[in-house]
């Protein structure tokens, strides 16, 4: 069974909504959360055959497992757009961070938003400058994108935060970076990019 619901985390100085889905597995001990993911990610991996042996060698396992109120999680899961859409968002940023990688300055550029405004007082054409540049001299790029959340800051709007590792040649870094995103006439795009 695959289960979809709003999940809204909070503590003393971080906040997030995003939506989750778990795939359940009915066991003679109960319930067990098989995997946790977007709803969009459970229901690809419920569906890939190649996993099917993996899930039933799991749920015959006497593993502690965590119990889940299934009349909760129904009574949230009624937002199927708001799923749909984080899915989209999670695309495109993870689309965004391959083409970076790959060095393809079509698909990186494609990411972002006509009315992308660059930090620190940037004109948008030095921007794209500077990005051709860094893009285009080295060898080899890796962009990896990790602890992705997806947050709604509007009707049409939202923001992706994550943890950026980068590395080319000999030089690595790791920063936190905000996407700002808007759904465009042609889908999401980044309006700002703000790293920490």
């Amino acid at each position: 069974y695959i289960v979809s619901f709003l999940q809204r985390y909070a503590s003393d100085n971080y906040q997030d909504r995003e939506r989750k889905a778990l795939l359940l597995s009915g066991a003679d001990k109960g319930w067990k959360i098989l995997r946790e993911d977007s709803p969009s990610a459970v229901q690809r991996y419920a569906s890939d055959s190649s996993n099917r042996d993996r899930r039933a060698a799991y749920s015959s396992t006497e593993n502690d497992t965590y119990s889940v109120n299934t009349n909760t999680v129904a009574a949230q899961g009624n937002e199927l757009n708001n799923s749909d859409e984080t899915a989209a968002v999670r695309a495109l940023v993870q689309d965004w961070a391959q083409a970076w990688s790959a060095q393809n300055l079509d698909g990186y550029f494609a990411a972002y938003s006509n009315s992308f405004q660059p930090e620190e007082g940037q004109t948008l054409a030095a921007w794209i400058r500077e990005r051709q540049e860094r893009i285009s001299s080295p060898d080899d790029i890796r962009v990896r994108i990790d602890d992705l959340k997806v947050v709604a800051t509007g009707a049409d709007t939202a923001e992706a935060r994550f943890s950026q590792y980068y590395r080319s040649g000999s030089y690595q870094d790791r920063v936190n970076k905000t996407l700002q995103l808007r759904n465009e006439a042609r889908g999401w795009h980044i309006t700002r990019e703000i790293s920490e």
